[in-house]
């Protein structure tokens, strides 16, 4: 402890650095390959576009391949340092990361079910507007951020992808 902290300074700053939870790469490696198996396993069942182009079910296969590609790097490494006789390395999670992963699949699982009766837009500002309060606390720029960006995500998909996306609520306005 230098001669300017406090000692609350310096029990925050232990805290901080102490890891919650020690994870080992093959187990995020089944979890991330589980999570795409998942995904590609809904998504297979999403229907065509019936005017043609990107079907609903392109870009949630796209998001699974890319998390299985992740998750084969992960296993080669393991397998690697097992191959040289080396200890595997493990991942540190401090209980703020911990608790902004549990919020995310808790908004994923919203999303899920929200985005039918309430639409695209509602249900993505709501997920990403909570998503960025709790990570910057910053009520006005994470306002700022989840309206543009939704909006820009909205334009991208259903205008020029042309996918179907749920309008819900606003089904008079879209």
């Amino acid at each position: 402890m230098s001669g300017t902290e406090t000692p609350e300074a310096s029990a925050q700053a232990s805290e901080v650095s102490q890891p919650l939870v020690r994870i080992p790469d093959w187990l995020s490696a089944v979890a991330f390959a589980a999570f795409a198996i998942v995904i590609l396993a809904e998504a297979s069942g999403y229907p065509d576009n019936p005017s043609g182009g990107y079907g609903s079910a392109f870009f949630p296969s796209i998001i699974a391949v890319g998390t299985l590609c992740v998750a084969a790097g992960l296993m080669v490494g393991v397998l690697r340092r097992r191959l040289v006789h080396q200890m595997p390395e493990r991942r540190t999670i401090a209980r703020r990361d911990l608790f902004g992963a549990l919020l995310l699949v808790a908004l994923t699982a919203f999303a899920a079910y929200a985005f039918k009766p309430l639409g695209f837009l509602p249900t993505a500002f709501l997920v990403t507007f909570v998503f960025m309060l709790e990570r910057r606390g910053r009520p006005l720029s994470s306002f700022a951020y989840s309206a543009i960006s939704v909006v820009v995500i909205y334009y991208l998909f259903a205008r020029i992808f042309s996918v179907s996306l749920p309008a819900g609520v606003l089904a008079g306005l879209l």
